[in-house]
């Protein structure tokens, strides 16, 4: 189809046209430049992606605007529809029920009667249900999240069954990556040998598709990819313990620095920021488990990362992240602070409790729960630290404020995340014993 760059008197071309001008026109109601009926549906996928991150485009707005989908026949209206609202949430600070409205609508493309969708549409709605149910089960706070998550990994498994690598590489990249993210995110949740099995199957699931991305030069994909194995296997070392823990750990550490090292932090700072994030996390746990001046190092390392990611994380537009790199900064400077000892130690510890308290700003009982929740089990195990290198009133004091944060913890925390609660349990007792010595000496 051969069409003129003047979006003012020719038919909608990908190649001719500035999909950032004509999506503004269209959501605000004009719709008279081009013919929809002419587009074929990956440009009206681009079309729709771009009218719902306009950022100044309210939910009314984006319905409003849909209405240029009248033409459109079914289930590629539903489809395209429901897109719409999938993107809108991704950006919305309430997400949940365009998640959903997304969800319904997907369903109905799934299921009309005209069944006029082919195996790649089919998979590709597939694979939008599938990232709607994992994200509403990150967001979760309603003790569901791996009902939900459960649903996405279900659909993902679906979406992947009708595409392979030599028929359509890019987008089976796109599906097995989703895959292998949503199988990292259910193992992380789950509790045991089933959660270490699920973690296991995100780790090789991922490395297809390394290898997939490395022979068609799929940088992109490759960095998203490289970024969920370092989580993968961050997991995984977490979960282990000796040498084992080690080699997962260090894997993990090899990953994320390649996307570190890869992204231009001037270019992509937010992705930049998210991978620092990451790499930060490996090297806090690395440093948790490393004896001496070695494992003192990895958490000096994680806290410069973590403070340029706070840097980049301002309070908007993005302040969950901000919150939880305040969080991870925290949990890093208390680990040193223990380690070192002393009153180098114990500023540490008590620059620990301002990140928190920076932290908790945004991540309110109200709002996030269970971020709330595990901000109050870091918090907990620094009192308890500061605790210790104390003695008589002052120790006391903090044993009953990591007694109250653990309590707040547990009371916030979701029963499934059983290895986080038992961590908050073995606080509280170490808390209670800690006062009850204290008393006696006093």
């Amino acid at each position: 189809m051969r069409l003129d760059a003047d979006p003012d008197k020719h038919l909608l071309d990908p190649n001719a046209l500035n999909y950032s001008t004509t999506a503004s026109r269209v959501a605000q109601g004009d719709t008279t430049f081009f013919d929809i009926r002419s587009l074929e549906l990956p440009e009206l996928e681009k079309l729709m992606r771009d009218i719902a991150s306009l950022p100044w485009l309210a939910d009314e707005e984006l319905e409003s605007a849909m209405k240029f989908l009248a033409t459109t026949p079914e289930p590629a209206r539903s489809y395209i529809s429901a897109l719409g609202h999938a993107v809108k949430a991704f950006n919305s600070p309430r997400p949940v029920p365009m998640y959903n409205k997304a969800i319904s609508k997907f369903q109905r493309a799934l299921n009309h009667p005209s069944r006029g969708m082919d195996a790649i549409m089919t998979a590709k709605t597939h694979n939008c249900l599938g990232s709607c149910y994992s994200a509403l089960g990150e967001l979760s706070d309603s003790g569901r999240p791996i009902h939900f998550i459960l649903s996405g990994l279900g659909h993902f498994k679906n979406a992947a069954k009708m595409i392979t690598p030599q028929a359509d590489p890019k987008l089976w990249v796109k599906i097995s990556g989703n895959l292998g993210a949503c199988l990292c995110s259910l193992g992380e949740r789950v509790a045991g040998l089933e959660g270490r099995q699920h973690l296991f199957e995100a780790v090789a699931v991922c490395l297809q598709v390394l290898e997939i991305c490395q022979q068609n030069n799929y940088h992109e994909e490759r960095l998203d990819i490289r970024e969920n194995l370092g989580c993968a296997l961050l997991s995984l070392g977490t979960r282990s313990t000796g040498e084992e823990a080690e080699i997962y750990l260090k894997e993990a550490k090899n990953y994320s620095q390649m996307v570190v090292d890869e992204l231009n932090p001037e270019l992509a700072a937010g992705k930049w920021a998210h991978a620092a994030m990451n790499l930060g996390s490996v090297l806090c746990r690395l440093g948790e488990i490393t004896n001496g001046g070695e494992g003192v190092l990895w958490l000096h390392e994680s806290t410069t990362l973590f403070k340029k990611a706070i840097l980049i994380f301002k309070r908007e537009p993005d302040s969950m992240m901000w919150a939880q790199s305040n969080s991870c900064m925290a949990n890093a400077l208390s680990i040193m602070g223990e380690r070192i000892g002393g009153q180098a130690g114990r500023a540490k510890l008590m620059d620990a409790l301002q990140y928190y308290a920076a932290s908790l700003k945004v991540r309110k009982m109200e709002i996030a729960p269970q971020q709330w929740g595990i901000t109050q089990l870091g918090l907990g195990n620094t009192y308890l630290r500061i605790a210790r290198m104390e003695q008589d009133a002052q120790a006391m004091a903090n044993s009953s404020l990591a007694m109250s944060a653990f309590d707040n913890a547990l009371a916030a925390i979701d029963d499934n995340l059983t290895q986080i609660r038992e961590t908050a349990i073995r606080g509280r007792i170490c808390a209670v014993k800690l006062r009850m010595e204290r008393n006696l000496e006093s």
